[in-house]
């Protein structure tokens, strides 16, 4: 089962939003452009923060086909978190993924060069906005 990387900023309906991971491969690797032939990420809304760790929720939008080259990085690129860095970042659009506050689920669908696809989740929740 893969780990939740829990977004830990508040963000309202359609803000532009970044989720970032450090991602290794089965073999512990830190996974690289040459090694990841696709990336597909679907964005969910949930009803709560259960059912975002759950995986209960309804697709919003299309999946997302990422172009490799521009949302994997073969250096681990500086962050808050800690002094290694993330080498993987997501940026669905705002005004079609997080048009609505609530609990969003993240999942991208990493397939390596060879070996088998496997996940990267994150999950948010997006504020309400009164203007919206």
């Amino acid at each position: 089962m893969s780990k939740i990387n829990w977004l830990d900023v508040e963000t309202f309906e359609d803000e532009p939003t970044a989720f970032a991971a450090r991602v290794v491969n089965l073999a512990q690797a830190a996974i690289t452009i040459a090694t990841v032939s696709s990336i597909t990420t679907r964005v969910y809304l949930c009803t709560s923060r259960d059912n975002v760790i759950a995986g209960i929720g309804t697709l919003v939008g299309s999946p997302i086909t990422e172009t490799v080259a521009s949302v994997v990085y073969d250096t681990m690129q500086p962050w808050s978190k800690d002094s290694t860095g993330y080498n993987l970042k997501i940026e669905p659009d705002a005004d079609v993924y997080f048009a609505s506050g609530g609990w969003h689920r993240i999942e991208s669908i990493v397939t390596p060069s060879t070996g088998q696809p496997f996940p990267v989740v994150w999950g948010k929740e997006s504020r309400e906005l009164m203007t919206s």
